[in-house]
């Protein structure tokens, strides 16, 4: 009896490891953006922003692959031709918050990003483009502002043929809830965002 519970012992502990429950993640929300510079010439033109969650392309860690689909376009309606997740307020102005109305989520996994985009192909006129779906490099930077396991990134024009303005924040590592609002300025853009259970 001895010797078959010796043998039963490494299954066992497989089992009792199997059966462990998974370790939840906490979720990053976006909740506003603020433009520092719309790179707009007039008054009334529309920066065209967009927000769209991303994914490191593993085992590659500093490579992208954007989601087909934007999870907020920010021009104050929802353009179901697009089939964004819901409207975001219309981004006109520097020097101002842009609150969304239901804030972006993504699971804190790493590797998970959030990318903002600015199409400034012609002013006060949104541009359509799929190209960062094909995939896109970049190199997560530490910062000390953001919580330990983010990092941001520069993101280099995708199309060469006209000025946008790419930047991303990225899951790096474990990242802990906090139960504060964090502004994370990144030049010409600020973003604000919690980190916790939802």
């Amino acid at each position: 009896m001895t010797g078959m519970l010796r043998s039963l012992a490494p299954a066992l502990v497989l089992l009792s490891l199997c059966a462990l429950p998974a370790v939840a993640q906490p979720n990053i929300q976006i909740r506003a953006i603020y433009l520092d510079d719309n790179h707009e010439s007039g008054p009334f033109n529309d920066p065209e922003v967009e927000l769209f969650r991303a994914q490191a392309m593993y085992p590659i860690t500093d490579f992208f692959r954007g989601r087909e689909k934007a999870s907020a376009l920010f021009n104050g309606h929802l353009n179901l031709g697009y089939e964004y997740a819901y409207s975001a307020p219309d981004a006109n102005n520097e020097g101002r918050w842009y609150f969304l109305p239901q804030p972006v989520s993504i699971t804190a996994n790493i590797g998970a990003g959030v990318l903002l985009i600015e199409d400034d192909n012609y002013a006060g006129h949104w541009i359509g483009s799929s190209a960062f779906t094909n995939g896109f490099a970049c190199a997560p930077v530490a910062d000390p502002a953001l919580p330990a396991g983010l990092a941001w990134c520069r993101v280099p024009d995708f199309s060469g043929d006209d000025d946008e303005y790419r930047y991303m924040l990225v899951v790096t590592g474990s990242v802990a809830p906090t139960s504060q609002e964090i502004t994370y300025d990144m030049g010409d853009w600020r973003v604000r965002f919690t980190v916790g259970y939802y």
